[in-house]
């Protein structure tokens, strides 16, 4: 999306929704992804700038030395491996991995869409093209956005099977306004070039690790081998050292420090987009109720494992299942039944894991649950 540009229809107040917890602007947040992702690739050419100036230095010395040929010849190694690792091998190319589940018709839930394509209109921005029930009590949103998120794409929402059967219309109406503005906030656009960052990053540690790995390995196996043969010839075994560290080693921690950096810059946004879509969910569907579905969820995911471990795959070993098509009508049995209704609603009245726990991850793409209810 260009940068003066905006979904048609988002109301003022959605953009001061999105501030309100200091949430950037898309222009601002877009920067900072692209400049991330050119800085992954810049990281490459410094270090290539950098061996370059060590073999200026090598070649202002005393001469041809032992010193100097080393030098030169492990600036050689590591120009080729960042050459073929961060340019040559490009990886799979940037993208999500499809999410198993069942779609739904608007001709099958035409309630389900009516009241998904009002919100939207009261959000401000375009609903959802296609629904997916996937299992658990979770939510999310995903735009098949092409050229780093400059052109829209089909739009795709996915819903807990424990949320459409376990929540009460209104905070249904609260996850889904929550969602809706991570559309309105341009969110899910945005993604596209995170999954590009992310995706580049990972193939090139993995890759750098691999080879570290294996050139570990194949080192220990050669100092087994003389060993064996020492040990036949009757003469006792080698000294062992520790395994040589190639440059695959050492760009493996360059570039693993530029990941977490990385992480801990865009998931810092992250968290702060989830406060703002938390805001647009206050503004449709009411702050107590909003607050209320959030502690509602846990209790709902922990329900559904136990309809599964308890319940459903009893007879799994036995071949014994649900009937086709009522695998998850087991569930909603379980959450209308009054003493198991009276167990969740007590947990949705015990304090949170977060309220207990003093640790804060810096790499957590989402706020603890009891921070975004305090905000609320």
């Amino acid at each position: 999306m260009p940068p003066t540009s905006r979904p048609a229809g988002r109301a003022p107040a959605e953009e001061a929704a999105a501030r309100g917890r200091g949430v950037p602007a898309t222009p601002v947040r877009a920067a900072l992804a692209l400049g991330l992702l050119i800085g992954f690739y810049l990281l490459a050419v410094l270090v290539l700038v950098a061996v370059a100036a060590l073999d200026v230095f090598l070649a202002r010395g005393p001469g041809l030395t032992v010193v100097a040929v080393e030098g030169w010849l492990g600036s050689l190694a590591i120009a080729w491996c960042v050459v073929r690792v961060v340019v040559l091998s490009r990886g799979r190319p940037a993208g999500r991995d499809e999410i198993p589940g069942l779609s739904l018709t608007p001709q099958e839930q035409p309630e389900l869409w009516r009241r998904l394509r009002d919100l939207a209109e009261r959000v401000g921005t375009r609903p959802p093209a296609r629904i997916q029930v996937i299992p658990g009590a979770g939510a999310m949103v995903q735009e098949d956005a092409r050229w780093l998120g400059l052109v829209a794409g089909e739009r795709r929402l996915f819903l807990g099977v424990a949320l459409l059967i376990g929540l009460p219309e209104d905070e249904l109406d609260a996850v889904l306004a929550h969602e809706l503005g991570h559309y309105a906030h341009d969110d899910t656009r945005l993604a596209c070039l995170l999954w590009a960052l992310r995706s580049r990053l990972l193939h090139t540690v993995r890759t750098l690790e691999h080879r570290a790995a294996r050139e570990e390995a194949e080192q220990q196996e050669a100092f087994a081998a003389r060993a064996a043969r020492r040990r036949a010839a009757g003469k006792p075994p080698p000294v062992k050292r520790e395994p040589t560290r190639g440059p695959d080693h050492y760009l493996a921690l360059v570039f693993s420090a530029y990941a977490r950096l990385c992480l801990r810059l865009t998931e810092a946004v992250s968290r702060r987009e989830e406060y703002a879509a938390d805001l647009v969910a206050a503004r449709i569907a009411g702050r107590d109720t909003t607050a209320a579905a959030l502690r509602r969820i846990p209790a709902l995911e922990a329900a559904h494992d136990l309809y599964l471990d308890a319940y459903a795959l009893m007879g799994w070993e036995a071949g014994l299942l649900p009937p086709e098509g009522q695998f998850h009508g087991g569930l909603a049995l379980l959450l209308a039944d009054s003493a198991r209704r009276a167990e969740l609603e007590a947990l949705t009245r015990e304090p949170l894991p977060e309220e207990t726990s003093e640790e804060r991850s810096p790499y957590d793409s989402h706020p603890p649950t009891a921070d975004r209810i305090a905000a609320l």
